[in-house]
């Protein structure tokens, strides 16, 4: 049986942008959970612009008062981006985001489970954004190896988005029109390889 609470907590992705014909991944997952555990709750924690600092000030005051049974964050883009310049330093150093991980991971066991969700790759040629943010996949990839680090050898789930962004030939059909979100076909992707671990984990599919 799938878990009876799951809260998914990040940025604009966990947010929806990108998708809009049903409001992003976590959106498009609760259809599918619905169908199948109608007694459930699917939580959208998601806030634009967040990083892993952010998050974890705020995660205890959130999930104390839903208390899920699974938790699953998705971090590391808006970490790894560069302001003002391409040379800058990252907004939230790569160490400090190692400790953040490993402080979301204590912060969250009274979940029964936890999940991690990768950054994807993005399109560099829309920097800078707004002016002044780089996203660069270099970057990307190197917080996204931080996250395979920490759960490596752990029982935490990985949905691995990077790696099927890697997989595609052409992810541009994965992108939104910004280049730095998932499009509609971006987020039923991320959405189906969570039903995937999911239904591996908790459903024996």
């Amino acid at each position: 049986m799938l878990p009876g609470s799951i809260a998914f907590y990040g940025a604009s992705s966990v947010y929806g942008v990108g998708d809009l014909q049903e409001g992003g991944f976590v959106n498009r997952f609760r259809k599918w959970y619905d169908k199948n555990r109608s007694d459930g709750v699917v939580y959208n924690l998601g806030i634009p612009a967040e990083n892993s600092d952010y998050l974890v000030s705020r995660f205890l005051d959130e999930n104390d008062r839903r208390n899920p049974e699974v938790v699953f964050f998705d971090v590391g883009t808006n970490d790894a981006h560069r302001q003002p310049h391409a040379e800058s330093e990252n907004y939230v150093d790569i160490d400090k985001f190692k400790a953040n991980l490993n402080a979301l991971i204590q912060l969250a066991t009274n979940a029964y489970k936890i999940g991690f969700i990768t950054p994807y790759l993005v399109d560099e040629m829309y920097n800078p954004r707004s002016g002044v943010a780089y996203f660069l996949n270099d970057d990307i990839k190197t917080y996204t190896q931080a996250i395979y680090d920490t759960v490596d050898n752990t029982d935490i789930m990985l949905i691995d988005v990077l790696a099927h962004w890697q997989s595609e030939d052409d992810y541009s059909a994965l992108m939104s029109s910004d280049g730095l979100h998932a499009s509609e076909a971006g987020h039923q992707v991320i959405c189906n390889l969570i039903i995937e671990k999911l239904s591996s984990t908790y459903l024996n599919l």
